[in-house]
């Protein structure tokens, strides 16, 4: 691991973290083709500097098989939730209520950690303190998993510093906890990004609907996953808006990944068809594909409502009988004409518990 190199304070040297992996190469004796695997995500402030995108895109194309994406708040936020543990912890009954602490808060003052115990304590703060949208669920949160930097401190990893504010900040967060029940996170400032595995499939051209073959290869398509619960297309438009912010991808880089327990009726996909164009609208251009991967197999009929009668001009790609859900990232090959079949890789960035 290494601090994130900057050129400026607004460019990432590419040189240096280009020096950082070949390091990592030749210290641990791999060749990069003997690599199946891998993330990289730019998250915090990396993810905004102006040269982050680029280098990410940089990973995407010299290796497909990794998950690479920039991190928005939100992603970063769920990201972190996944990693620490959180999630996991929230699932179990002892311990319904959970709040993952990392870097949802945009302080700096010598307040910090009383701005951030206040959160757990319930307490409402100003809108100008937040990354994301406020946190709605009212506490009191009286289990707590500190991730991110600052949780290194917390949670006793790490006594170094670093030149920032994290081992005050961390220290001032330790004095305050008392009265909270405080769970070692599983990853802390790794938390982000703990791994990732991928598994291929091959589609066949009978499940598959495709506009413009020469749109092909995608790659790295985050999933906004929903899972209607009624065929409504307004319901509908309003999951896929809320996964598109929720996973930060107003950038258009996404597929819509949809579970359909509503059968192939007509009037049911027709209502799936106008919901995921007016969930889209403000966000897929007209040259920009609009890509939806199903669980059902209705992908032909999907994208021919699409076309025909939602009159979409994007370029469309429907595949069908993948389930997919957030965290998923997808990559669609080009289309293979001796077989007539698209190639379709899931990469899932996998949360552990150890």
């Amino acid at each position: 691991m290494t601090l994130t190199p900057y050129s400026s304070p607004r460019r990432i040297d590419t040189d240096a973290l280009a020096a950082f992996i070949d390091r990592a190469y030749a210290q641990a004796g791999w060749t990069r083709d003997m690599v199946d695997t891998g993330a990289v995500i730019a998250t915090g402030e990396a993810a905004r500097k102006e040269n982050a995108a680029a280098i990410v895109a940089l990973f995407s194309e010299q290796s497909g098989r990794f998950v690479c994406a920039t991190a928005g708040h939100h992603l970063e936020a769920l990201l972190a939730a996944h990693g620490s543990g959180a999630v996991a912890l929230s699932r179990l009954k002892e311990t319904p209520l959970v709040l993952n602490v990392d870097t949802a808060l945009a302080i700096t003052a010598e307040h910090v950690a009383d701005l951030a115990l206040a959160v757990a304590e319930g307490q409402a703060l100003a809108d100008e303190f937040w990354l994301t949208e406020p946190l709605r669920t009212r506490g009191r949160f009286k289990t707590l998993v500190i991730s991110g930097g600052v949780g290194e401190y917390v949670n006793g990893n790490e006594t170094r510093e670093f030149g920032d504010l994290g081992k005050l900040l961390g220290a001032a967060i330790a004095r305050r906890v008392a009265g909270h029940t405080v769970l070692r996170a599983v990853e802390s400032i790794r938390a982000t990004c703990i791994g990732a595995s991928q598994y291929a499939i091959q589609v066949s051209g009978d499940t598959l609907f495709l506009t413009r073959p020469e749109m092909l290869p995608l790659r790295d398509l985050a999933a906004v996953a929903i899972h209607p619960d009624r065929a409504d297309a307004k319901s509908i438009a309003q999951a896929v808006r809320s996964g598109i912010e929720r996973l930060d991808r107003d950038d258009g880089k996404f597929a819509v990944a949809v579970r359909w327990d509503h059968g192939p009726a007509y009037a049911a996909l027709r209502e799936l068809c106008a919901g995921i164009r007016d969930g889209v609208r403000d966000v897929i251009a007209a040259d920009r594909p609009l890509v939806v991967v199903l669980d059902a197999d209705v992908a032909g009929i999907v994208g021919q409502v699409l076309q025909d009668e939602m009159k979409v001009r994007s370029p469309l790609v429907c595949v069908d009988q993948i389930q997919l859900s957030d965290l998923d990232f997808i990559d669609l090959g080009a289309v293979l004409p001796e077989k007539g079949v698209v190639p379709v890789v899931v990469k899932s960035l996998v949360f552990s518990e150890r």
